[in-house]
């Protein structure tokens, strides 16, 4: 059995760059657009793990 460290639910803008392989820039645009949705905790923002999925799904929906 391996031990593996459990995903996050929610990633910081950074993070969530990295998910999508794209800049931290592109990441401010698309929440400025509401086209990703995020919530504050602390002085932190953050983007629910979800959030990206969905993103990602609605994206490959469109290219289909």
């Amino acid at each position: 059995m391996t031990n593996q460290a459990p995903q996050p639910i929610a990633n910081t803008i950074v993070e969530a760059a990295k998910r999508l392989g794209v800049g931290r820039t592109t990441i401010y645009e698309l929440i400025g657009a509401r086209q990703l949705r995020t919530f504050k905790l602390g002085t932190r923002t953050l983007i629910p793990e979800s959030e990206l999925t969905r993103f990602v799904e609605e994206r490959m929906g469109v290219a289909a």
